[in-house]
């Protein structure tokens, strides 16, 4: 995810069918906060919610991995 940008960390959340809400309790705001952060682009944030996908990203490989043993 390294030099991305925020459409492309749109479409990573969007390919991953991560939601809105999950990033948002992630983050600790409200999910509505995470809606208007995806629609302005501030660097802050915008790595808050990339740290956040890349959590949530890992943490569900780690419970596919979980399942399949």
């Amino acid at each position: 995810m390294k030099g991305m940008n925020m459409e492309g960390l749109k479409l990573t959340i969007r390919m991953n069918n991560i939601p809105k809400w999950k990033i948002a309790e992630v983050v600790g705001v409200s999910e509505m906060t995470i809606y208007r952060w995806l629609r302005t682009y501030d660097q802050e944030h915008f790595d808050k919610i990339n740290q956040a996908v890349k959590q949530i990203i890992g943490g569900e490989s780690d419970e596919q991995d979980n399942e399949n043993k």
